[in-house]
C-alpha cells in the first residue's frame, strides 16, 4: 500500500507539470501498473499500461527495450484476466524484441520465456509450457549460476507445473533445488522459504512420501 500511494502522489505530481519529461511519466505509468496489478486492481493496472505504451511506442519506437519492457507488464496482466490471445502475441513480441537487442541468452529473454510459459500454463498447454519454463532456467543457470534467486523462481515454477502434470517425483525434484536456494539465499525463517518447504511437503504428499513430508 505504501509503493501505491508514493505511485499515486508522483504521477498526480508528473501529471499536473505540464513540461514533465514523458519518458518520466512513461516509466512512472509503468511502475503504477505492475504496482496496480500486484494489489490486483487490474483494470487500473490496464489503463497505466495502455497509457505508458502509447508515450513509449511515440517516443523510443514499437521495437524499443523501453516499450517492451512496458509491454512485458502489459502482457502479464492480459495473462492475468485469462486474456491469454492478447497475453500470448504481446509477449512474443517482447520475446522477439529482448532476443534481438539483448541476445538470446539475456535475463530479459529468460523472463519473457517465463511469462511465455504461463500464458500456456493457464491453457493447461502444460508440455508447451514446460519448455518455455526449462529454457528460462537454462538462461539462468547459465547466467547467474545454480544458487540465484531467478534460478529458485525457475524451479519453483517448474515444480508447480510438473504437479499440473500429474508427476508429483519431477516437481519433488524441483522443488528441493528451489528450496536449497532459498535456505542459502534468503534463511530458514524467510516467508518464501516457508512457502518453497510448503510446495515441497503438499509434493511429498502427492508422491506418497508421507513421512519425508511430514519431516519437512
Amino acid at each position: 500500500q505504501a509503493a501505491h500511494d508514493a505511485y499515486a502522489r508522483a504521477l498526480k505530481l508528473a501529471d499536473a507539470d505540464e513540461k514533465a519529461d514523458q519518458a518520466f511519466v512513461a516509466a512512472l505509468l509503468t511502475d503504477s501498473g505492475s504496482e496496480e496489478r500486484i494489489l490486483g486492481n487490474t483494470s487500473d493496472a490496464m489503463a497505466f499500461l495502455e497509457r505508458a505504451r502509447k508515450i513509449r511506442r511515440s517516443r523510443f519506437g514499437e521495437e524499443s527495450l523501453e516499450t517492451a519492457a512496458t509491454e512485458n507488464e502489459l502482457a502479464v496482466t492480459l495473462a492475468d484476466l485469462r486474456r491469454l490471445d492478447e497475453a500470448e502475441e504481446l509477449q512474443r513480441h517482447v520475446l522477439d524484441v529482448r532476443t534481438a537487442r539483448l541476445g538470446p541468452d539475456d535475463a530479459g529473454v529468460a523472463a519473457a520465456l517465463n511469462n511465455l510459459a504461463l500464458v500456456h500454463q493457464y491453457r493447461r498447454d502444460y508440455p508447451e509450457a514446460a519448455s518455455l519454463f526449462g529454457h528460462a532456467l537454462a538462461i539462468r543457470e547459465a547466467r547467474f549460476g545454480t544458487g540465484h534467486r531467478a534460478v529458485a523462481a525457475s524451479h519453483n515454477n517448474l515444480g508447480a507445473l510438473e504437479r499440473l502434470r500429474g508427476n508429483p517425483d519431477a516437481a519433488v525434484e524441483h522443488l528441493r533445488l528451489a528450496l536449497a536456494i532459498d535456505k542459502a539465499t534468503l534463511g530458514i525463517d524467510h516467508p518464501e522459504t516457508a512457502q518453497t518447504l510448503q510446495n515441497l511437503a503438499d509434493a511429498l504428499l502427492a508422491s506418497g512420501q508421507t513421512a519425508e513430508a511430514d519431516a519437512d
